[in-house]
């Protein structure tokens, strides 16, 4: 495929000699059949992306490998393409648009979600863990969103080739994603369709979640239209049901089995089967899986049958998994708290030493009073009426007394501090 008068290969767009069969990722070009209903090798789409072949198609959309002639850098093409109200056919004539004569309200009302969850997604193309959105247009009668592309292999050719993977490493690597899907869910978007095909590999060792296609925005008035979308072993039960009520516990479901699958090699018993009555096998009974038992429990609770016995957000599963760790929302609030109580202590501490300070101003005054001369000591005669007071000498008592107490204060407070550090 020739580009700026290079000459790249449709299945990696690395450089292409003269060879039929690609040195980089080992394509025969000429081999390459793709479906009628995809867009052809070489297809431009805004005078800027020019497409190779397609890595992968779903129930809502097509994805091909693509380069950017501006950039100079592969991207990955999401296009809007619902088949089962859709159609198209790019071999037989040059015609690239798709159609939905039948089922046009639906299809455009389909289209226009597709384009806000894009413009929803692009706000965190900056979190770890999260593919990062670059644009987004309408062409062909439908739309396509521009993405980055991830060259990695995924989790589950990973996991085929090598087998299971180490327990802390599963924990570390998936950490940043579960963060980005706490924030996400604060929105109302789900992702629904989190496995192990779609989550890959990138650079520096880290996982990177794609293929938001999928997704929806969680409304309590549209939960009975969600449309039916389950991948066997990693899809709650609630997803086979067109009335399945979905939230994040829905994607808790399918990001503890996709973790499950990672720590064990196999994929976990499909929700249906389990609700009929099938076993899947705890982690806790897997002494190989090196990971804390509390973390095990927790990635088990995550795979509950029952929605209502998952956690109900992802927030409260790392909260389990990583133990005492805090995800970045909590430890701001506790920080903010820590503020808070360091001032209240200092503005204390300040107080109680002037206390003392006053204290021992007038121990010392009384000592000077009672070593003075006896003239010295006799009031000036005054018309006004004297109050009543205590005799010096247990005047002086009560302060000592007084003194004592708060040295006992700050001594006790002290200890209390100490042991807090200790623990």
């Amino acid at each position: 495929m020739k580009v700026n008068g290079i000459n790249l290969c449709i299945g990696c767009m690395h450089i292409l000699d003269d060879s039929e069969e690609c040195p980089y990722c080992h394509m025969r070009i000429k081999e390459y059949k793709p479906n009628p209903r995809y867009l052809l090798a070489g297809t431009v789409l805004t005078d800027r992306y020019v497409l190779g072949r397609v890595l992968g198609a779903g129930s809502f959309g097509i994805t091909y490998l693509a380069w950017d002639k501006i950039l100079e850098v592969p991207v990955a093409v999401k296009e809007y393409y619902p088949a089962d109200i859709a159609n198209r056919d790019v071999i037989r004539g040059a015609d690239l648009n798709v159609y939905a004569d039948e089922n046009k309200t639906e299809y455009d009302k389909k289209l226009k979600k597709f384009i806000e969850e894009a413009r929803c997604l692009a706000r965190f193309s900056s979190l770890d863990g999260i593919v990062s959105v670059q644009d987004f247009f309408y062409a062909n009668n439908t739309a396509y969103i521009i993405m980055k592309y991830i060259e990695g292999d995924s989790i589950k050719k990973y996991v085929k080739e090598k087998g299971k993977m180490g327990g802390q490493e599963v924990l570390n690597l998936m950490k940043p994603i579960l963060g980005s899907l706490c924030k996400i869910h604060s929105t109302g978007l789900l992702h629904r369709d989190i496995s192990p095909d779609n989550i890959l590999f990138q650079e520096e060792e880290k996982l990177v979640l794609i293929d938001f296609g999928s997704a929806r925005v969680q409304d309590v008035v549209e939960q009975r239209s969600m449309t039916v979308l389950f991948k066997r072993g990693f899809s709650p039960e609630e997803q086979y049901r067109p009335r399945g009520k979905q939230g994040a516990w829905s994607d808790v479901y399918a990001i503890c089995a996709t973790m499950y699958f990672m720590l064990t090699g196999k994929a976990p018993l499909d929700a249906i089967e389990r609700m009929a009555g099938e076993i899947i096998k705890p982690l806790t009974d897997m002494p190989e899986v090196n990971i804390p038992i509390r973390a095990k429990e927790a990635i088990m609770k995550g795979m509950s049958v029952r929605a209502e016995d998952r956690y109900q957000d992802v927030r409260e599963l790392m909260a389990d998994i990583y133990e005492e760790e805090k995800i970045p929302v909590k430890q701001h609030i506790t920080n903010k708290r820590k503020i808070i109580a360091a001032a209240v202590c200092a503005i204390c501490v300040i107080a109680i030493a002037a206390i003392v300070h006053a204290a021992f101003k007038k121990s010392d005054d009384s000592n000077a009073l009672e070593s003075a001369p006896l003239v010295s000591r006799i009031p000036a005669v005054s018309a006004a009426p004297r109050e009543t007071q205590s005799p010096p000498g247990q005047q002086l008592q009560h302060r000592k007394r007084r003194h004592l107490k708060i040295q006992m204060f700050l001594k006790r407070r002290r200890r209390r501090r100490l042991l807090r550090r200790q623990k």
